[in-house]
Formats: C-alpha cells, sequence, structure tokens
C-alpha cells in the first residue's frame, strides 16, 4: 500500500526589492566621507549665461550643459517662449494625440522639414522620449537593432523598450558592423543605429560607410549646429535609403526626429507611446 508522502516546507524570507540598493550606499557614503562632492545636491540658483551659473553659491562653469549654441539666452527663443506662455499658458496639460499638439508645435516641425529638407519631422520634448518612442515603435519582438556598442543610454532603453534582439557592434568599426549584419536571420526585421556624434567619447561616426543600410537611425543631437548638416558623400550615399535622423535643437526646449522618403509617418507618430502619452496597453496598437 502506497504512503503518501507531505514535503514540509521550511518558510522563506520575503524578498527586499530594496536590499539590492544597500552596496550602491554603502559606495555612496564612502565616497562622500572621503570628501567627494555630492552631484545630486548641486543647485543652480541663478543661471547667469549659457555657460555660467551660480550653484550652491558659487560662480560655476557650465562644463556639461547640452547648450552648445547659447540660444537659451537669445533674444528671440525667450520672446517666443513668453508669447507661447501668454497664447496657451504654462503647459500642455495631456500628451500630443490627447489634446497637447499646439499650433507651434507644428510650426517648428515645418520649419525642421524645411531647415533640413526632409518630407515629415516630429518634435519630441526631450531626447531620452525621441529615443525611447521611435526605436520601440520601428523595432519589435523578433526584429533585431544593430547598434553601435558605445551608443546612448536611451538608444538602448529605446531597444529594451520594444523587446527588439540587440546586437552590439564594436565602436565605429564598419567591418564589425557589417559581420553582426551577416548574421541576423534571412528575412528579419533589421535597424542599425548609430549617432553623429559621440559626446561621451568625442568622435563622429564614419558615416559614409555606414548609410546604406536599408534602415538607418542616426542620433545625431549633439553635432546640430556645431558639424556641417550632411556631408556630400554622405547625401549621396544615402539616396533612396530611408534614414531616421533625431537632432536637439539648439534652444536646448525640443528635440525633433526627421525622417526622409517615408509614407508612414503619421502611423509611427500614432503608435510612439513617448508621444501618444498614458493610454491603455491595448490600445498602443501592436507590441
Amino acid at each position: 500500500m502506497a504512503t503518501a508522502m507531505t514535503e514540509i516546507l521550511a518558510p522563506t524570507e520575503p524578498v527586499d526589492l530594496l536590499a539590492k540598493f544597500d552596496p550602491i550606499i554603502q559606495t555612496r557614503e564612502a565616497l562622500l566621507a572621503a570628501g567627494v562632492e555630492d552631484p545630486f545636491n548641486l543647485v543652480m540658483e541663478q543661471v547667469l549665461s549659457p555657460t555660467r551659473a551660480i550653484c550652491n553659491g558659487r560662480d560655476t562653469i557650465l562644463l556639461g550643459t547640452y547648450n552648445y549654441m547659447g540660444m537659451t539666452f537669445d533674444p528671440d527663443v525667450i520672446a517666443a517662449g513668453k508669447a507661447a506662455m501668454e497664447d496657451f499658458g504654462a503647459g500642455t496639460t495631456g500628451s500630443r494625440v490627447l489634446n497637447g499638439t499646439f499650433r507651434d508645435h507644428r510650426d517648428v516641425e515645418a520649419a525642421l522639414r524645411e531647415f533640413y529638407a526632409m518630407d515629415h519631422a516630429m518634435v519630441f520634448s526631450t531626447g531620452y522620449q525621441a529615443n525611447l518612442g521611435i526605436i520601440s515603435t520601428l523595432a519589435g519582438k523578433g526584429d533585431y537593432i544593430i547598434l553601435d556598442i558605445d551608443s546612448h543610454a536611451s538608444i538602448y532603453d529605446g531597444c529594451a523598450m520594444g523587446n527588439a534582439e540587440i546586437v552590439p557592434f564594436r565602436h565605429n568599426d564598419v567591418e564589425a558592423l557589417e559581420k553582426r549584419l551577416k548574421r541576423i536571420p534571412e528575412g528579419a526585421g533589421k535597424l542599425v543605429v548609430l549617432e553623429g556624434v559621440y559626446s561621451m567619447m568625442g568622435d563622429v561616426a564614419p558615416l559614409k560607410e555606414m548609410v546604406h543600410h536599408r534602415h538607418l537611425f542616426q542620433e545625431r543631437r549633439h553635432g546640430w549646429g556645431l558639424l556641417r548638416l550632411e556631408p556630400p558623400e554622405v547625401r549621396s550615399a544615402a539616396t533612396g535609403v530611408p534614414s531616421l535622423r533625431l537632432y536637439r535643437r539648439a534652444a536646448a526646449l525640443g528635440d525633433g526626429l526627421e525622417r526622409d522618403l517615408d509614407p508612414q509617418a503619421d502611423a509611427r507618430r500614432e503608435q510612439a507611446r513617448a508621444s501618444v502619452g498614458e493610454q491603455p496597453h491595448t490600445a498602443q496598437g501592436p507590441a
């Protein structure tokens, strides 16, 4: 006669989700004790110019700013900002799809299209949102994103949000890119992601050799207004290639994504979660 066996499990301690931060806290406390200044306590009490501010009571040079062309203090930019607040109030109070697209948003997109000779332009609030929204919309589960290993964290976050397979290649290495592309399964969706200027590295991408790929996402936030827009040889090599470009406007007030040779811009606009905002998950369309 078989005897039933009862397994007695010892009670387990509940998992503390915050415990993983303990080593980070200890490291931070050790650094502060050694005299390292806490970057999160740096407070700007007054901004004097695009490159100077009073921080914690000290006149400080701003070496970490993205305000490369100093347009946040440009009189025309300041006047336009005041006029926008008087006409529309202090905020959009909603996503662009729901109730947050104002006349000036469309005007700046039209100006970007004209300036870059593009067919479409889409403006996000930040470069982070643009990378998150567009990359996750273009490449999803079953697709492959081949990207420079030294890409911005926001690019990696956009890849993760879309659940695409990430295939990194050695920084600025054209041969390594080609090898990775050959390993992608036949027929799979592929998106090559590059940056025009790698701000943390201080170098530029070899665009002429890389620009010919079928779908190319090119982030150029850190080169806008500083480098020539598009060398002739790159423009020639890119003829007929659908190419996405992300720029940070020099006024540091927003970011635009430009897309040429694409009849599906409005469809992407409606699917980019960073633009649509907080809708129910099922309302976002295909994952």
